[in-house]
């Protein structure tokens, strides 16, 4: 819960109780799939399947969620 107050709520302001569970419910997906967690060796605890090879010169994406409060980055299609 502290990683949820921290990152999020001290900056959003919630308007009801719809409000307050459709934006746990998107950080906790950012959470359990994107964000690196230092116990894990900067690993998701449920990521995505690794690459292989890694595309030469392909870019590098950003994603924001939550109106640019998270942010998640993946390699362009």
């Amino acid at each position: 819960m502290g990683a949820c107050r921290k990152e999020l709520l001290d900056h959003l302001l919630i308007f009801s109780a719809d409000h307050l569970e459709a934006v746990i419910k998107e950080f906790l997906d950012h959470y359990h799939h994107a964000r690196p967690h230092r116990s894990l060796e900067l690993r998701c605890p449920d990521p995505a399947p690794a690459i292989v090879q890694l595309p030469i010169g392909a870019k590098i994406v950003r994603h924001d969620r939550l109106e640019g409060l998270l942010h998640e980055y993946a390699w362009a299609a």
